[in-house]
């Protein structure tokens, strides 16, 4: 029961999701065809891709927003210059990690084009 359970939320999953796939039962077995990649689908691709890098990098500002906060309320019990330099690492961290989003999604869109 579990098992049939799991597979129908899978199903239903994937037909929600922008891929456009219609999967079947079959047996034990959830198939999808996944049909040749056409322009249209490559472009779709990419546009999923661009949209959840663009997800990652704002979840990233968040955590900036919050780091920089915490690092503004404990600057009262810290030196000025030990803020400066919390700040700027917060700032380093946070290019650091957009920077890595932004190499992914143009990664995964290159896969994606010569597929």
């Amino acid at each position: 029961f579990f098992f049939l359970q799991t597979v129908k939320e899978l199903e239903k999953a994937i037909v929600s999701s922008p891929l456009g796939l219609n999967p079947k039962l079959d047996g034990q077995r959830l198939v999808a065809s996944i049909p040749a990649l056409t322009k249209e689908h490559i472009q779709a691709m990419c546009k999923i891709v661009t949209k959840s890098s663009e997800v990652v990098k704002q979840s990233i500002r968040r955590a900036r927003q919050k780091a920089l906060e915490t690092v503004k309320k404990a600057g009262s019990s810290l030196p000025k210059d030990e803020v400066k330099r919390l700040e700027k690492e917060v700032e380093e961290l946070t290019k650091k990690f957009v920077k890595s989003a932004e190499d992914m999604c143009k990664s995964k869109e290159k896969e994606i084009t010569q597929a």
